[in-house]
């Protein structure tokens, strides 16, 4: 009876808590089904249901959330949970009725509603899910349900069923003669001045066409007509007078559209049905399709091609849309996909000519571009492994000096029996032969995990196992574990991860390579329950300032087995960061270049509901000693800094000394008086750093308003002015700056930035007097918000790149890199603080050969080479105005200058892959992108 009430108690609450729930936009029927199954244990799902709803086929009319539906819903569903006899929970069928009365009801539904009574309306069907998805998504992007209507009644399907809604077609008829893009651009060019209002009207009246008079109607008609008859002569007049003109951009593709092209090109196009113009005006154009093929542009871009004599078209047929290659140049996509193009007012083609080409941007979209982040497809073409590179690594194999035992660790406790085999498994098949699998189970409560590791220890020598009677948590667990080993070397496995069967071939590899390496670690990625990769980290070589703001070490991470017993193994009261944790007690013990990464995911992280692979929130206590961990370190190692956790890794804070060192904030100028006083102003007036100076190098103003304010700003005793008329040497005016500073620090900013943080010199002069620190750089904005410099890495996007730039500035970025305190090859000089000492013991900036441009890769490269490291913070934000009173390189002296510049820095560039990024990432764009292919050694 206890039990029967406390069902009915815990019923009523489910019941309540889905009322409640019927306005939340995310709910769905599949949530209470689980509450449910956990609830009643003997009223579990049935295995038919619980299958499907493990692989997410439970049809979207079983899972829809009608909001208006009403009480009696939720009766029904529970009365039918108290009415089944055997357990199955049985989903209602009949919430709402699918199919309008009429279009003006259909119309006016809420969107997941709409969406669910237009599939049944048009299509006689429920959506599937995927469909629901991409039209609330669609319908969130402002595309009006007309649209959605149409797009489902011209489908082959829709073509192929009897719609029950009269006047549907005649709405979506009169809609296309409104929406066609063509109109809009046509009005302009056939010379009406209201064409914005007609754009307007079009979207106003889009989701009420139905409704239109007659007259409004005619109106349309007759306008259509009107700019159709004087197409022709507008169009040939506009193209000979206004050729950059956007407008006759579009309307040269039209007057070049091929049909033919375009459904051979788009397969999915010809299997619709729709005429081709149609698709590409309706569709096409927004989602970047070409509507022809240019094979002049061909031809002139690609000069073997042309040399080699065969047709340009059956070229790319055969070849250049395998190889990458363009058909045309897109004007309008250039312009979109880099708005600093689209900023400077250079004509789009001319810079993709005489910049972008050799910078490795893209001319036009194209499933390259698209696709570029395809971790599927670049699994498959670049990490999967072939009988040709098994064999090649079993002959390498043989050339190994150093065969060494790796012990693999791998505590145990309660997994998925079949995750476990799994992990066990990927051992078992690793190429590299010469392992020993030492695991602890820590009293495991299923019955089932002790005879699964009992098997295999029958079965495979090489696997040893020890139980624990009693349940002691990870550290002790691995301890345990680590008992068991013979090894020389360590490697460390959660009992539901997988290792790639080449894992250990390639630790091996880098063992025989890197012979004082003491710990090793390589890229990763997730794996999720149905066994699919995907989030790879592919991660730069060793950064220690990286490695205090997240753990870029684990996985998979290997050490030396006597740096492991050395530091005593697992700490106890460590769990849930225990590696993170031993990682930096190794550290301790040994040099930055013992340290090595093997760029190659070499590690599938396991993501489930209990992982912190899913989310940090899954085990908050690991982060938590993931900061003790970091503190405790700074301890041992005499640092005067304090980690605190931040839901995204952890924020490293570094102590300033009692007496604040002077900083010497070096200003060059000319003119921009209103730039200059944003910059000083904000200076002077947020800046929490109190001992600072400022010296403007007036670089010959001649604004009388410039001079006028320098004037002013030389009664103020912490500013200092000083005249140097020569001609423009950015790298000169610095210098001779710095041998005027009072300051043990020196600060570059340039006089177009200007402060947001008021603690960014007090963040930046804390890691400028760190031991081993050279330049340390800021986060700089551009005035919208995005970002203009997060770091800079060489040898992307042309001699060197700013990574995350045009993101967000709220944004995290890649694996929270746009946010996260770590060191770069090269820090911006707009804006950088260095110790006077360290900037002088490099001679400077380069003011022979890098004037204007490269000057600031060049000294932080320069830097790393004579033994410093570069740190980029993101806790000093600035605004960046960028380079707003020199200019572009506009004249043929600049030009001149500047290709000289480029060619001192392309033989400067080491001829290695930039230490903070990974060579599995693009070089040709900004966004960590996938390289294809990866600058690394593919053996296949």
């Amino acid at each position: 009876m206890e039990k029967e009430k406390g069902y009915s108690q815990t019923i009523a609450e489910l019941q309540h808590a889905m009322s409640t729930m019927r306005g939340t936009y995310s709910w769905r029927w599949t949530a209470p089904l689980r509450a449910l199954a956990a609830v009643f244990g003997q009223k579990s799902l049935s295995a038919p249901l619980a299958a499907r709803l493990e692989k997410n086929e439970i049809s979207t009319s079983e899972q829809a959330n009608d909001r208006h539906a009403q009480p009696e819903d939720s009766s029904a569903l529970f009365a039918s949970l108290s009415n089944s006899n055997d357990g199955e929970i049985v989903v209602p069928q009949n919430l709402t009725n699918p199919t309008a009365p009429s279009l003006d009801e259909l119309l006016s539904y809420y969107d997941e509603k709409f969406i669910h009574s237009a599939y049944h309306t048009v299509l006689g069907r429920a959506p599937d899910p995927e469909g629901m998805r991409y039209y609330l998504a669609r319908i969130r992007a402002g595309i009006s349900k007309v649209e959605i209507l149409a797009q489902l009644r011209t489908s082959i399907e829709g073509k192929s069923r009897n719609h029950n809604v009269n006047g549907l077609d005649n709405v979506i008829r009169r809609y296309k003669l409104m929406k066609i893009p063509l109109i809009g651009t046509l009005y302009k060019i056939a010379g009406f001045e209201n064409a914005n209002s007609l754009e307007r009207l079009i979207r106003s009246v889009e989701n009420k066409i139905h409704v239109m008079d007659s007259k409004l109607i005619s109106e349309f008609a007759e306008i259509k007509t009107l700019i159709i008859n004087q197409y022709a002569k507008s169009i040939e007049q506009n193209i000979n007078t206004v050729d950059q003109s956007e407008v006759i951009e579009i309307n040269k593709s039209l007057l070049k559209f091929d049909p033919q092209w375009y459904l051979e090109e788009y397969p999915d196009v010809a299997i619709s049905g729709m005429d081709p113009l149609e698709h590409y005006m309706q569709f096409g154009q927004y989602e970047w399709r070409h509507p022809f093929f240019d094979g002049e542009w061909y031809l002139s871009q690609y000069l073997d091609v042309a040399d080699s004599g065969m047709d340009a078209l059956q070229h790319y047929r055969e070849h250049g849309k395998f190889e990458g290659r363009h058909c045309r140049f897109d004007k309008n996509w250039y312009l979109a996909r880099y708005p600093d193009v689209a900023s400077s007012g250079i004509d789009p083609l001319t810079h993709y000519l005489e910049h972008g080409k050799s910078e490795g941007r893209f001319p036009a979209f194209s499933d390259l571009n698209k696709d570029q982040n395809n971790y599927e497809k670049w699994v498959v073409d670049f990490d999967t492994i072939s009988d040709k590179s098994i064999s090649i690594m079993q002959s390498r194999i043989l050339d190994f000096k150093k065969n060494p035992i790796i012990s693999i660790v791998m505590p145990v406790y309660n997994p998925n029996p079949i995750w476990l085999v799994e992990a066990i498994e990927s051992v078992r098949n690793q190429i590299y032969s010469n392992w020993e699998f030492c695991i602890t189970d820590d009293a495991s409560p299923d019955p089932a995990i002790r005879p699964i590791l009992e098997r295999y220890t029958e079965i495979d020598p090489r696997i040893k196992v020890h139980f624990r009677t009693k349940n002691g948590h990870i550290s002790t667990a691995s301890n345990d574990a680590l008992a068991l080993t013979k090894g020389s070397w360590i490697a460390l496995l959660d009992h539901d991860d997988l290792l790639p069967a080449h894992a250990l071939f390639w630790v091996v590899d880098a063992i025989n390579n890197n012979p004082d390496a003491c710990m090793i670690y390589s890229d990763e990625d997730k794996i999720n329950e149905k066994g699919a990769r995907f989030s790879p980290y592919f991660k730069c070589d060793w950064n220690q300032d990286l490695f205090y703001s997240h753990n870029m070490f684990s996985h998979l991470g290997v050490y030396k087995a006597e740096l492991v017993h050395k530091v005593g193994g697992f700490r106890v009261g460590m769990e849930g960061s225990q590696d993170y944790d031993l990682a930096l007690r190794c550290m301790e013990l040994i040099e930055p270049e013992q340290i090595h990464h093997i760029p190659r995911v070499l590690y599938h992280w396991r993501v489930h509901a209990e992982s912190t692979a899913s989310s940090s929130d899954a085990k908050p206590y690991a982060m938590i000693a993931g900061e003790r961990a970091i503190n405790e370190h700074f301890i041992r190692s005499g640092i005067n800094a304090k980690a605190e956790l931040i839901s995204f890794g952890y924020r490293v804070r570094y102590s300033l000394p009692d007496n604040l060192p002077l900083v010497s904030l070096i200003i060059p100028t000319r003119n921009g008086f209103e730039l200059l006083k944003q910059c000083i102003d904000s200076i002077l007036t947020k800046t929490t750093y109190s001992n600072f100076e400022i010296i403007i190098v007036d670089n010959g103003s001649d604004d009388s308003v410039t001079l006028q304010y320098l004037n002013a700003l030389a009664a103020n005793e912490r500013i200092r002015i000083v005249r140097d008329d020569g001609p423009f040497n950015y790298s000169a005016l610095n210098n001779k700056a710095v041998k005027l500073a009072c300051g043990e620090i020196i600060g570059l900013i340039n006089n177009d930035i200007e402060v947001i943080s008021p603690d960014w010199l007090s963040e930046m002069v804390s890691h400028a007097l760190r031991p081993g620190v050279g330049a340390v750089g800021a986060k700089l904005l551009y005035p919208n918000g995005a970002i203009q410099h997060a770091g800079v890495v060489y040898g992307v996007a042309g001699i060197a790149a700013h990574v995350h730039r045009n993101l967000d500035g709220k944004a995290h970025g890649y694996f929270s890199r746009a946010n996260l305190i770590q060191s770069f090859s090269i820090v911006t000089a707009a804006c950088l603080v260095i110790r006077k000492e360290v900037y002088e013991a490099v001679d400077g900036l380069n003011e022979i050969d890098l004037k204007v441009a490269f000057n600031d890769v060049d000294f932080c490269l320069r830097l790393n080479k004579a033994g410093y490291r570069n740190i980029w913070t993101p806790y000093a934000e600035l605004y960046h105005h960028e380079s707003a009173t020199r200019g572009g390189e506009d004249s043929p002296e600049k030009a001149a200058r500047f290709a000289r510049e480029i060619a001192y820095m392309e033989q400067a560039l080491p001829c290695t892959c930039d230490p903070a990024y990974s060579p599995n990432l693009t070089k040709f764009e900004e966004d960590f992108s996938l390289a294809w292919p990866p600058r690394i050694e593919i053996l296949n």
